[in-house]
């Protein structure tokens, strides 16, 4: 806490009231007799949308209006914000009459119900109802990059909820407090009881903001509520279940299945499983890992790419157990087997979208399971085909292979590279009426509408190859394979498009070109190839630079020699980099994009497969030379242009 006293106080974000000469045009502005308060209601006058009506006119249904204001605002003033808003000539009298009908009927305040109405900007509506409160300033939250996540914990989370306050900066004697009801007394001498309980003496400074603006910094800094999970926690740890040692873990044959049922099925378990899922999505997690440790259970979660522990919900090494079986009892697994692996499925909905969860489970070797679960939005019509990050040219390519009657497109690339979400985007595409497409995975990843999909079911035979035989009988003129993993697959697919329809697939290798030898080591003829294959494409997923915080980086020099190896001009580039905010979790990125590699079947290649002795180098050399781009070079292009950042791209691709 003596850190926090240290805290350099950010004068230069506030403007005081009294006059002191060290305004700035940033995120909090206060009262300023300088202020041409004026000439700023002239021009927002000409930007609403609704003639102003003469506030004169009738006299007695208008000061109605403005006692019914009064009344029903919850700001601690005789003011209310709708009646300074008005006085301004900032607002109609029906726009007025409309406002308090909505606060009467939410009961919320009408600086925010003036700001969700969008007649003038929010922070004109916070600039003057500061002003006309005497408020020492405002603030918005949403635009304020610099608040330390230590400062707002100055007040406990369900306080500041409660109150609807958050700590924002701090000096050694001061702390602003940005409120929905900064003319709240009380909550100002609340809000001084609980820092004196910390030994902490700091007059408070209240800056107005919105309340919506309060809930969302709160949400973004604490995330799940954490006291909800904090109870559940000692619910877990204070029930009537023996507490297993880490030897008692290990001991396979003490395990109990009536008592890991019942302890699954606690409302403690239920709820701490429930916040995990729940936590995953708020933060846009694709996977949630639990991995047990001999003293510890890990929480992590994988988003944009990036695994990333969650602290914020322990998992009690003793309950893991409980945990585990909780999972396996949703995803329909079997919670009496701990030697083998399982899989599973679960369906959830939170916040009103519906969630499928892919779960796999694996024995350790001594310390309990490994769970693995990729949420996937069963609601997500997918990404067209241009926010997939394709390069002009590259996006010319696909679109034209995909628009044949048919041929194989084979998507290649490690697991996690975005490989199923091309080929839904590729599919969404040409997804029309006229057109019949079969689909069959492992798992079906998302539902898309008008094609039929199949979920293969390796345990009673129904796996790809069986599928795809069966497909052809069913009249398809296009076709997608999950993945082709042994010979029988890859035949199948490739008689399917020799006889007229295109195919889909992906595969796991490094590169475009490498496709090809995979397919022959498979046992998969080369005149089958030449034949049937229109183009290979290897992807990776590389994490953009988040907005919010992005800020101009001077190239290194090995930055331009990688890039000039590129073909990059060196001359424009636009390099960037996140410094970190709460928006993208202080880590710099927000987001993924793809960069490719597209490797076409040209008559010239053909001629090379056919001769039948050849290597992946000698396939690679040959598609270079006539203008196929690598991973590196397209990584490289999105460097240049400040998408993403030179270090992803070098750690996502290997050196040419």
């Amino acid at each position: 806490m003596k850190q926090l006293k240290n805290l350099k106080f950010l004068n230069n974000k506030i403007i005081q009231s009294n006059g002191k000469d060290n305004k700035t045009d940033s995120d909090i502005k206060l009262s300023d007799p300088k202020y041409n308060q004026q000439e700023h209601s002239k021009e927002l006058t000409a930007t609403t949308t609704d003639e102003i009506s003469d506030i004169e006119e009738p006299i007695d249904d208008l000061k109605e209006l403005l006692r019914r204001a009064r009344r029903i605002d919850k700001i601690s003033s005789r003011t209310s914000c709708a009646e300074i808003i008005f006085n301004k000539r900032l607002i109609s009298k029906e726009q007025l009459r409309k406002a308090i009908k909505i606060q009467e009927e939410s009961g919320g305040y009408f600086h925010q119900v003036l700001a969700d109405m969008a007649i003038i900007p929010k922070k004109s509506i916070l600039e003057i109802a500061a002003e006309g409160w005497g408020i020492g300033g405002y603030l918005d939250l949403l635009e304020t990059r610099n608040v330390d996540p230590e400062v707002v914990k100055l007040i406990p989370e369900s306080k500041a909820r409660q109150i609807l306050g958050i700590p924002v900066f701090i000096n050694e004697t001061r702390l602003s407090v940005a409120m929905a009801n900064p003319l709240d007394i009380f909550i100002v001498d609340d809000i001084k009881r609980i820092l004196r309980m910390k030994g902490l003496d700091y007059e408070i400074d209240t800056l107005l903001a919105l309340p919506k603006d309060i809930e969302k910094k709160l949400e973004e800094i604490y995330g799940l509520n954490d006291e909800f999970v904090h109870s559940i926690l000692e619910e877990i740890q204070g029930d009537n279940i023996t507490v297993e040692s880490v030897e008692e873990v290990e001991q396979e044959d003490d395990f109990d299945i009536a008592r890991s049922l019942e302890a699954a099925q606690k409302g403690p378990v239920i709820n701490l499983v429930n916040a995990i899922f729940l936590n995953a999505v708020k933060m846009s997690a694709t996977d949630i890992h639990i991995e047990p440790f001999r003293k510890r259970t890990a929480l992590r979660f994988r988003i944009d790419g990036s695994m990333q522990e969650v602290p914020k919900i322990p998992i009690p090494k003793a309950r893991h157990a409980a945990v585990a079986s909780r999972i396996k009892i949703m995803a329909g697994c079997d919670i009496s087997e701990r030697r083998l692996p399982q899989d599973g499925r679960i369906q959830f909905t939170a916040a009103g979208k519906e969630y499928d969860v892919r779960v796999s489970v694996i024995p350790t070797a001594s310390f309990g399971e490994s769970i693995v679960m990729r949420i996937a939005d069963r609601g997500s019509t997918g990404l067209s085909l241009t926010q997939l990050g394709f390069s002009p040219s590259n996006l010319k390519i696909f679109e034209d292979a995909i628009s044949k009657p048919h041929g194989i497109i084979l998507v290649t690339g490690p697991t996690g590279s975005g490989k199923t979400t091309t080929l839904y985007s590729a599919l969404n595409t040409i997804n029309k009426p006229e057109i019949k497409i079969l689909t069959v995975e492992n798992p079906v990843e998302r539902h898309l509408e008008g094609a039929v999909q199949i979920q293969v079911k390796s345990e009673i035979g129904l796996d790809f190859a069986a599928v795809l035989r069966n497909f052809l009988r069913h009249d398809p003129d296009v076709i997608m394979v999950g993945e082709i993993r042994d010979k029988e697959t890859a035949t199948t697919a490739i008689e399917a498009a020799l006889t007229g329809h295109l195919v889909f697939a992906t595969l796991h290798t490094n590169d475009a070109p490498s496709s090809i030898i995979r397919l022959i080591e498979m046992g998969i003829s080369e005149f089958l190839l030449a034949s049937s294959v229109q183009i290979a494409m290897a992807q990776r997923l590389v994490r953009k630079i988040c907005t919010k915080c992005k800020t101009p980086v001077a190239p290194t020099g090995r930055m331009l020699r990688e890039m000039q190896a590129c073909g990059i001009d060196t001359g424009s580039l636009q390099l960037q980099k996140g410094v970190g905010c709460s928006v993208c979790r202080e880590s710099g990125f927000k987001g993924v994009t793809s960069i490719h590699e597209i490797f076409c079947i040209d008559d010239e290649i053909i001629k090379l497969i056919l001769k039948g002795d050849f290597s992946g180098p000698q396939l690679r050399e040959l598609a270079r030379s006539k203008g196929m781009r690598t991973l590196r070079e397209d990584g490289m292009e999105k460097v240049a242009k400040g998408i993403t950042t030179f270090e992803e791209v070098i750690l996502k691709t290997t050196e040419e």
